[in-house]
């Protein structure tokens, strides 16, 4: 049985183009069918892109929220953002903070919210502080590009030494490449997803495994990761500051 580590970079010529509203196939997979792909060893389905956008731990949760794109072949546009809610010995909850059309007409979707995220709830309230506006205003704060107070805010996530191709080199050297076939692993795709803190010095700790596919690829994920070098801090407002970073690992075995 043959295995390699799969690398895949794709640079795509598109501009991003404002926002579109959010569908209720699209909320249902934010809330469902997302997390079904995680637990799974997948990504995100295609035609569609998820970019982190900020962190919050807030009382015992830690929370997530990501822009999530519809993708063409020329064009990308933020449909909704993914919110993840992750508090002690509970299991993670994936909410879907819809786009409106900004007319203030209702709609399914923003009904779902409603009843998924309900008024005067701790999930309402982390919502609210994550995405520093009120979550009844139907344009939402893009993080990169805006504060509350609407002032211009860019931000640059943390990027291995060397980018990608030093990020390959790394895989290289350090993944054990053939551990999942040697542990019996059938023919397929192993992928697994992987968060971990790069603070403001570069310094990576607090490495956690989303999901695991078996066969050892998730231990050996982020033993990798904590084995790495320091990485480029991210960068706000001019200052470096700390980031949660997810990063995906994927092991290809075949029998060819």
């Amino acid at each position: 049985m043959k295995y390699k580590l799969t690398l895949i970079a794709a640079f795509i010529g598109f501009s991003i183009a404002g926002t579109a509203q959010t569908t209720i196939e699209e909320y249902n997979y934010l809330t469902k069918g997302y997390k079904e792909d995680i637990v799974n060893g997948r990504g995100v389905k295609k035609g569609y892109e998820l970019r982190e956008l900020r962190t919050l731990n807030y009382n015992g949760c830690f929370a997530n929220a990501k822009k999530f794109f519809r993708v063409t072949d020329t064009t990308m546009k933020i449909a909704a953002f993914l919110i993840t809610l992750k508090r002690m010995d509970a299991d993670t909850e994936y909410i879907c903070y819809p786009l409106d059309k900004g007319d203030g007409s209702e709609n399914v979707v923003s009904k779902r919210y409603e009843n998924d995220v309900p008024e005067n709830s701790f999930k309402r309230e982390v919502v609210y502080k994550l995405m520093s506006k009120s979550i009844n205003n139907t344009h939402p704060v893009y993080g990169n590009y805006a504060d509350s107070s609407g002032t211009k805010v860019f931000q640059i996530e943390p990027e291995f030494p060397g980018g990608f191709e030093g990020w390959r080199k790394f895989l290289q050297r350090n993944l054990n490449i053939g551990l999942l076939s040697q542990n019996g692993a059938a023919a397929g795709k192993y992928t697994v997803m992987l968060s971990f803190l790069v603070d403001k010095e570069g310094a990576v700790s607090d490495v956690i495994a989303e999901n695991n596919p078996g066969y050892g690829s998730a231990e050996e994920a982020v033993r990798v990761i904590r084995k790495g070098p320091r990485w480029i801090p991210a960068v706000q407002d001019g200052k470096n500051v700390n980031y949660r970073k997810r990063q995906a690992i994927t092991w290809v075995v075949s029998n060819n």
